[in-house]
């Protein structure tokens, strides 16, 4: 006859004996925490197969993450079953019918403890245990159900790029996007997807153009330690530049998106020719003509900021005097 289990605690129980093994297995230290524990069948000693059976449930956030069943076959100077096998079958499904063995009546002839690995075998919409064994009357069977601690942990985060998602991957994020709280220097991004261990996330606009920042996740009641995290600057385009042309010495600005607004963190080349940054607006810059000698034409012009280069050129017209663009600018009073 099936026996449903129903568990059965007190000081002197299962949950005294498992919490010594698990302390005493480097393996389930302190990375370790008990999702479920289950037991003890109690042998009748009937001198007939005897069956048991429990009910799994893990939630939604643990079926994602590593699982482990270590089964006890005898504790605390108990005897355990002369043999036993154990099932994982899907709820509902009655004894006899095909599951999952998890241990087989050969499992415990040289040791009274062993562990299964069921990552990916359980679900939220729970399993069924079921046990069948033989023993003296007294004999006891029982299992803990393991899983990795719940530590908020960020490992490491894709590049940021402003206007790319980006990955973050780590242990003990929320699998509701809703739960989890992600940081850039202090700036709220947006979670678009995650598991327990990768968030899919929108960087803020306005970050450090280049360098290094801080990134924070907080989920589930906790908060990671911060990290810091590569920024890629965007590549600055060229938009317009005044005058078009003119002579070594003279000065145009080029606007644009994407510049330093630090002056000598942008390099303009003109030709083969570099020419000197004096100042950085907000979306505009404005250089020294160099000396092109004797180069005459037309001169692609290109911006590098950050060290990334435009994404575009514009046409540098060498004129002995200034060339096209705002005739009003303040570049033309030095002409």
């Amino acid at each position: 006859m099936l026996q449903k289990f129903s568990f059965i605690f007190s000081s002197s129980s299962i949950l005294s004996f498992i919490a010594s093994v698990l302390l005493a297995n480097p393996a389930f230290s302190l990375a370790q925490q008990v999702v479920q524990e289950g037991g003890p069948f109690v042998c009748q000693g009937t001198g007939k197969m005897e069956k048991f059976s429990s009910a799994i449930t893990v939630t939604a956030q643990q079926e994602t993450q590593p699982l482990w069943i270590t089964f006890y076959n005898g504790y605390g100077g108990r005897p355990g079953f002369s043999w036993i096998r154990v099932f994982l079958s899907p709820p509902g499904q009655r004894q006899g019918e095909i599951g999952e063995i998890l241990a087989d009546e050969n499992a415990f002839t040289q040791k009274h403890a062993i562990t299964v690995d069921v990552s990916g075998l359980l679900s939220k919409n729970g399993k069924q245990l079921f046990v069948e064994g033989e023993g003296s009357k007294g004999a006891l069977f029982s299992f803990a159900l393991t899983t990795v601690k719940n530590k908020l942990t960020v490992l490491d985060c894709t590049k940021i790029q402003e206007g790319k998602e980006v990955l973050i991957h780590g242990t003990g994020f929320s699998v509701n996007p809703q739960e989890n709280s992600v940081s850039f220097d202090g700036k709220p991004a947006q979670v678009l997807q995650s598991n327990s261990r990768i968030l899919v996330v929108k960087p803020p606009t306005g970050l450090a153009s280049s360098g290094k920042i801080s990134l924070v996740v907080s989920a589930l009641g906790e908060t990671s330690e911060p990290i810091k995290v590569g920024v890629v600057a965007l590549p600055p385009h060229l938009t317009s530049m005044s005058p078009y042309g003119g002579p070594a010495g003279g000065y145009i600005t080029i606007s644009g998106s994407n510049f330093s607004t630090v002056a000598d963190q942008n390099i303009v080349r003109i030709g083969s020719f570099t020419a000197n940054v004096t100042s950085v607006g907000t979306n505009s810059l404005t250089c020294e003509i160099p000396d092109w000698g004797s180069a005459g034409g037309t001169l692609p012009v290109r911006v590098i900021s950050n060290g990334v280069p435009s994404d575009n050129t514009l046409s540098f017209w060498c004129m002995s005097r200034y060339y096209g663009g705002d005739p009003s600018a303040p570049t033309y009073q030095n002409d």
